[in-house]
């Protein structure tokens, strides 16, 4: 009898810890930290944090990019933030924005990402979209006010979630 309760526990955390990773009643969970890299060349850690019952927060460290070829000239920037709003059963509408700045006192420039996102399993989703860069002089001006599409036309990125080293303890 000992051995059957043994055998049980054994079982039930092998599928239990299957469905707690990959989410809620064995459902992919877009929750975690990623990595991954887009078209542009650009390469990114983003965390997901739920943040209500169909969306989600992002925030996408682009360190190692800055500066790039797109953003020559940039002494700072901000890390991209953003939102992850599910859509269908694998599809997000996702959008995610950066500040960044050229000097001490501006120019002050923003890039807006409206994106969609597909997971194609539980490790790994894509994105894609336009993103439009904005320029603006003077911080409190409207950043959203003559933008330019990113240069080379549209944006693809790719993620894998993170690997976990186990036991956890």
């Amino acid at each position: 009898m000992k051995r059957l309760i043994l055998v049980a526990v054994v079982v039930g955390l092998m599928f239990g810890g299957t469905s707690v990773f990959a989410g809620q009643s064995g459902k992919c969970s877009p929750e975690g930290t990623w990595y991954g890299y887009n078209t542009i060349g650009g390469l990114w850690i983003v965390t997901i944090s739920r943040s209500g019952p169909q969306s989600y927060t992002t925030v996408m460290d682009w360190g190692p990019n800055l500066p790039s070829s797109e953003f020559y000239g940039a002494i700072a920037a901000a890390d991209w933030r953003g939102e992850m709003v599910k859509t269908g059963p694998k599809e997000y509408a996702w959008t995610t924005m950066s500040y960044w700045v050229y000097g001490p006192e501006g120019p002050y420039s923003l890039g807006y990402c409206p994106l969609t996102a597909e997971f194609t399993s539980c490790d790994s989703w894509q994105g894609s979209g336009d993103c439009h860069f904005y320029d603006f002089d003077n911080i409190w001006d409207d950043p959203f006010v003559g933008g330019d599409p990113i240069p080379g036309g549209s944006l693809e990125a790719f993620f894998q979630r993170m690997p976990m080293t186990y036991p956890v303890p």
